[in-house]
């Protein structure tokens, strides 16, 4: 999985945000990957960390599969 091998480098690089101020959380939900949204949780990142005008649980809103459904409670 990308976002072990990733956090297997840095835990503190994968909490960063990107230059449009969203979080590997932001592309875990937007990507419909409730494994990685649930491994970037544990991990401890907040949910709550943008400098965008979205959150993560409005990128897994705007997924429209049946998983991403699970994603809201999870993101909360």
């Amino acid at each position: 999985m990308l976002v072990q091998t990733l956090a297997s480098k840095s835990r503190k690089a994968v909490g960063q945000l990107n230059a449009d101020g969203e979080s590997a959380l932001h592309e875990a939900c937007l990507g419909d990957r409730p494994q990685n949204v649930e491994q970037l949780l544990r991990w401890g990142l907040d949910a709550a960390s943008t400098q965008s005008d979205r959150y993560p649980i409005h990128c897994a809103a705007s997924v429209s599969s049946a998983r991403s459904d699970a994603l809201p409670c999870c993101c909360c």
